[in-house]
């Protein structure tokens, strides 16, 4: 791909305008509507005014990119409506149709197939769907899990963990629980290697429960709630030395 140079203006433009910053909110917190105006702060600016198509904007939803790019165009169209001989913002409503208002895997497949000749790829892929993501893990899961029992004299430690874990007439229980873990494992950049780091861990030789990183976990979160509580009963008992009656019969317990 050809390289990227972003004009003088560009260039002026980011450096006049400070540094982002990544913002995480729940549901309903307003992201769509911060994320419109601000797109809409750099269509209008006077000093350095920006195409529509110049910009990527990407959710992680259908529904939430329909959203967004129809906000979008909304706010397009009720500036227009405020300035209906803007030239600048007739071309940003038109503009609108073809910008890049998508979700990062819709974004992704783009930019995959535009250049799929240099990945040796086939150009007509498809996103896999969920379901189907999930029909082919859980297969795969019961094709190692057979080679596994065929070949348990090379893992000792398979039959361990079958019969710890998958307690039972089958392995169902030891199915969801390697399940559950590879999901959550996908919230880590690198899976593979967040895997072997805490398997190292675990084979560490430790003096005191405090070395190992789940018992710094276990004992500080055991002090924060202790602390807690200790501030609360000293709140009561000076709520209590104000009472008399109170203070003499539960004061000394």
């Amino acid at each position: 791909m050809p390289e990227f140079k972003p004009t003088p203006s560009q260039e002026a433009a980011v450096r006049t305008r400070g540094a982002d910053i990544l913002v995480s909110a729940g549901a309903g917190s307003g992201k769509t509507m911060v994320l419109t105006e601000r797109l809409m702060a750099y269509l209008t600016d006077p000093d350095a005014p920006e195409e529509l198509d110049r910009f990527l904007v990407i959710t992680f939803t259908k529904a939430a990119a329909g959203e967004l790019k129809s906000r979008i165009a909304d706010r397009i169209a009720d500036a227009l409506a405020a300035d209906p001989g803007s030239r600048r913002l007739r071309r940003q409503s038109a503009l609108c149709r073809q910008a890049q208002i998508g979700t990062i895997h819709s974004f992704c497949a783009a930019l995959l197939r535009e250049n799929a000749h240099l990945l040796q790829l086939s150009p007509d892929f498809r996103i896999l769907d969920e379901d189907r993501a999930a029909a082919m893990r859980a297969a795969a899961l019961e094709r190692e899990l057979e080679a596994s029992y065929e070949r348990a004299e090379d893992y000792p430690g398979f039959l361990l963990l079958a019969d710890t874990v998958g307690a039972g007439r089958d392995d169902r229980r030891l199915a969801e629980l390697a399940l559950t873990l590879h999901a959550k494992m996908q919230s880590h950049a690198r899976p593979e290697r967040w895997a072997v780091e805490q398997t190292e861990l675990l084979r560490a030789d430790y003096a005191d429960a405090r070395e190992t990183p789940w018992g710094r976990e276990v004992l500080d979160s055991a002090a924060a709630t202790a602390a807690y509580w200790a501030e609360e009963f000293e709140r009561l008992l000076g709520g209590i030395r104000g009472v008399e009656r109170i203070k003499t019969a539960y004061g000394p317990s």
